[in-house]
């Protein structure tokens, strides 16, 4: 099929199997803030922060380093002192950046059972990871002379896994940096509305797509006014026929002079009453994409739509030094997540953010660690499944189950217990059979008055969640 540059024609585009079917990518957020690396952790994360002042995103450190009387600006005052600006972080960056090898963080993709790997090309802050050759209409040296995009979609690909590309669209500080953002009224005036920007922004989008043809296209916040976004997304279809590409497309800047200042800011406080906004949308209309991008949650009952949760190990995606084991996530939180993801009918892209050197932190590593050794016995029931009927089950104890189905087959996701489990909701046919995937030994199931026991279905080398199969069980 031949795409047009029409809401219609876009509309059209179908989710590819391969996505659906891989479940599992990883993330990379790496570039200057990866030098400084710091911000103030947040425990428990819920969503998108809201309060910029007090951000813990690492990846945002240009930003917050201006914001004056933030944590990240008392950290830059005491570390590096007020006469260093962001921009001289691009030194040491070269410097450590030399000892990096993008086919390591490709491995642990590998390693994890991830079926494609993102990372960001083009963060916030402008600064490129690849020799891009659009010229910047504004700063000189904005990118290195290193393919490390390039180092990396190779990593991946000999290991048969997909490559995506992350992209900055709406927000780039190299252009737009007079004011820091604080709240979400700077938030939607930070945005550089030129025309000038526009065109840097396709030309650099265009220039992703015929150099690395990524299978995943993810553009982040929004897309410039001007841009010519149909056109674009119609070039990305066409040039990638199995590509798919993210819902953060929305066109928007609202240009700040007093009299629209005083609106928005009404309109605002209206918002903060009545309603939340969701800055990692799980809306599919706005305007166009493939899958919808929740951050740092789950959603609550199955969808009919793709989606993919997006998160860091940690309370940030890229690399900071001030988070440890108690604000990291645990393998066990990060495999009963996962479950509950794909029951939803959703991916989970979980984010890596290495230091400057490249190399990953070991708080980062020991989840990961766990997620690949509980993949390893699950790989086959978890890839290619679909959402079941349901997605939760109701067990009698204080434990999880999920439901997924794969062909005619039913799997039990049960989070971890050694003793008997009745599910309350779940009704079988008698002379059914559940067999523990782990080991492959069948598991006792006895039809009860309220739902069906399941006899010590959990081994001790399941890890955090047994998976059961029931053949014919869907």
């Amino acid at each position: 099929m031949t795409y047009k540059p029409t809401k219609k024609s876009l509309k059209a585009h179908p989710v590819p199997q391969w996505f659906d079917d891989a479940k599992l990518g990883l993330f990379v957020h790496w570039g200057l803030y990866s030098v400084p690396g710091w911000a103030k952790p947040r425990v428990n994360l819920q969503g998108i922060p809201g309060d910029n002042t007090d951000t813990p995103y690492a990846e945002w450190y240009a930003n917050s380093m201006k914001i004056k009387g933030s944590p990240t600006w008392e950290y830059h005052k005491k570390t590096y002192g007020h006469a260093m600006s962001y921009a001289d972080f691009r030194r040491d960056f070269l410097e450590q950046s030399a000892q990096a090898n993008p086919a390591e963080w490709a491995e642990w993709a590998a390693r994890i059972g991830a079926g494609y790997g993102l990372i960001t090309t083009k963060h916030h802050d402008g600064y490129c990871l690849y020799p891009t050759e659009v010229p910047h209409p504004r700063v000189t040296d904005w990118n290195t002379k290193r393919d490390f995009i390039g180092e990396f979609a190779s990593g991946l690909r000999t290991r048969g896994l997909r490559f995506g590309a992350y992209y900055s669209g709406i927000w780039d500080w190299s252009f737009q940096g007079k004011y820091p953002i604080q709240d979400e009224y700077s938030m939607l005036t930070n945005g550089d509305g030129s025309r000038q920007y526009a065109n840097y922004c396709h030309s650099q989008f265009k220039e992703l797509i015929d150099r690395y043809q990524p299978e995943v296209l993810y553009n982040d916040i929004g897309y410039p006014t001007r841009g010519r976004l149909e056109q674009l997304l119609a070039h990305y279809y066409n040039t990638v026929p199995d590509g798919v590409a993210n819902n953060r497309w929305i066109r928007w800047r609202i240009p700040d002079n007093p009299m629209i200042r005083a609106a928005v800011r009404g309109i605002l406080k209206l918002k903060d009453k009545f309603m939340a906004v969701d800055w990692g949308s799980t809306d599919l209309s706005i305007p166009f994409g493939d899958f919808a991008t929740p951050e740092f949650l789950t959603l609550q009952e199955t969808v009919d739509y793709k989606w993919e949760t997006l998160r860091g190990l940690g309370s940030s995606f890229g690399y900071n030094r001030a988070e440890n084991a108690k604000n990291t996530i645990t393998g066990s939180e990060l495999i009963l997540l996962f479950t509950d993801i794909v029951s939803k009918n959703g991916n989970l892209a979980i984010n890596i953010g290495p230091k400057a050197d490249g190399s990953l932190p070991e708080c980062q590593k020991r989840p990961l660690e766990e997620l690949g050794a509980w993949m390893d016995l699950h790989q086959n029931a978890v890839k290619k499944t679909r959402p079941w009927k349901r997605a939760e089950g109701t067990r009698t104890d204080n434990g999880t189950a999920r439901y997924v189905r794969k062909d005619k087959d039913l799997f039990i996701y049960l989070s971890k217990g050694l003793k008997d489990v009745v599910l309350e909701d779940l009704s079988l046919a008698p002379g059914s059979d559940a067999i523990r995937v782990s080991d492959s030994k069948k598991v006792e199931m006895v039809s009860t008055g309220n739902g069906t026991r399941l006899v010590k279905p959990c081994s001790s080398k399941d890890g955090a969640v047994t998976v059961l199969q029931i053949p014919e069980g869907a």
